[in-house]
């Protein structure tokens, strides 16, 4: 009896983490494939978010777009960003930036510095 309510507890464990990390995040990403089935912010295809650079107020590379997230209704609303000399991803809103260049060499704007990018949420 003491095994079967030690396993029941543990698989309400990792239950509640699993909901709580899916309220909390509720963003899926986008698979090239399945680009097409949502909707990109003005001015940006998947293949230009994918490639995009993140520049930092003082025009220095602060990282790289690692993956493209959308939520619930398919609105793409943020990307995954490497961020560069840190070992961590994090999330940026695509609310919160601006593009800069054109086609293959554009690339997202943000008004940060390197330290205030690698303090947005980690990326799970």
């Amino acid at each position: 009896m003491t095994r079967s309510k030690t396993l029941l507890a543990a698989v309400a464990s990792v239950a509640l983490v699993t909901g709580a990390s899916a309220q909390t995040g509720g963003l899926t990403e986008v698979s090239e494939g399945d680009a097409s089935k949502y909707t990109f912010p003005a001015g940006w295809t998947y293949d230009e978010l994918e490639e995009a650079d993140v520049i930092g107020a003082d025009d220095d590379e602060l990282g790289e777009v690692e993956a493209i997230l959308a939520d619930g209704s398919n609105q793409v609303t943020a990307v995954v960003v490497d961020v560069e000399d840190d070992d961590k991803e994090v999330v940026l809103q695509l609310s919160d930036v601006q593009a800069s260049g054109e086609g293959d060499e554009k690339d997202i704007k943000v008004s940060m510095t390197a330290e205030q990018l690698a303090g947005l949420p980690e990326h799970e």
